[in-house]
């Protein structure tokens, strides 16, 4: 177990002076691996985050990233030009991870590759730092969010090891259950701001309905936000809508919006919706797509079929009847 907490404050701070005094002690004596003293030069600095060789590793070993320990660098202090240690704030991993019989959240809704944030600080010497590694915050009800890719670490929610309670998750769906993007696999409805578990829709939840419209042009004329495009929805199609507009944006902007397991942690909310943004703003007023469409929509020429989902099953919001 690499965090330690000390139930006294003061007991801890005083504990963590020892070991500080004792790594600057046995500079001289433990001089870090040249690759790691490299990085240490080129890369770490306070405020940035890192990847920590767990004990018993060393350079060379073959280690999953999830493996590695994750820490923010708070303060780093150095001796004759050399980094001696770094006292560091601790991102928990949730096999670590021990919660309150009461608390909300429950381990079953963390994926494996989630981090939770703390208030646990301990010291690490030079020769453990591996790499610098960014964890991807991600606000799970942006539907806006950049992507996530399925190997990188990221993180939602706070963990505090003495009270051993986390940060109360979001509820979706309505079944008012959480989101764990390891097992679930949610459709969202715009009109109601809800993500809806496909289980949930697949269990009978799903009315079906007749719909004066086709579904993929529901779906393209959805958007977050309406202002300023009042009457969209019913306006006729035209060829002269599409005129010069990529196919991609097109299939892209008639897709669900959907996240979960294979579909990615974050899904393929952003693209979608900028999509349909550039569309609704092209129909409406004139306003040319953008030559570099794909950056915003983090999507590149390779990736962005991957985004694109067809409508095999269709699934209606058992609430307000519109398709999701």
């Amino acid at each position: 177990m690499p965090y330690e907490m000390l139930s006294n404050p003061e007991a801890f701070k005083r504990e963590m002076e020892k070991r500080a005094i004792a790594l600057t002690q046995r500079i001289d004596k433990a001089q870090p691996e040249p690759q790691a003293k490299m990085i240490l030069r080129r890369h770490f600095k306070k405020g940035k985050t890192a990847l920590i060789l767990p004990n018993g590793n060393n350079f060379g070993d073959q280690l999953l990233l999830e493996e590695y320990w994750v820490c923010k660098i708070e303060e780093i202090k150095m001796r004759k030009e050399e980094v001696v240690f770094a006292k560091v704030n601790w991102f928990w991993n949730p096999k670590d991870v021990v919660l309150r019989k009461d608390a909300v959240l429950r381990k079953t809704n963390l994926g494996k590759r989630e981090r939770l944030t703390s208030n646990t600080f301990d010291y690490v010497h030079s020769s453990r730092f591996y790499d610098m590694y960014t964890v991807q915050p991600y606000e799970e009800n942006d539907v806006y969010e950049a992507a996530i890719d399925e190997d990188e670490l990221y993180s939602r929610y706070d963990y505090n090891p003495k009270t051993k309670v986390a940060s109360t998750p979001a509820t979706f769906c309505f079944c008012k259950g959480f989101y764990n993007p390891d097992r679930d696999v949610m459709r969202v409805c715009l009109p109601c701001a809800e993500y809806i578990h496909i289980d949930c829709l697949r269990k009978g939840g799903s009315p079906q309905t007749n719909l004066q419209k086709p579904l993929y042009l529901q779906f393209e004329r959805t958007l977050f936000n309406g202002l300023g495009y009042d009457g969209y929805m019913d306006m006729p199609t035209e060829k002269a809508h599409y005129e010069g507009v990529p196919q991609n944006i097109i299939d892209l902007a008639r897709s669900p919006i959907v996240r979960g397991k294979h579909f990615g942690i974050v899904g393929n909310g952003n693209p979608v919706m900028r999509a349909r943004d550039y569309l609704a703003a092209k129909i409406m007023k004139g306003t040319p797509i953008p030559n570099d469409w794909m950056k915003p929509c983090y999507v590149t020429e390779e990736t962005v079929s991957s985004f694109i989902l067809d409508l095999a099953e269709k699934f209606h919001c058992p609430k307000c009847l519109g398709p999701v």
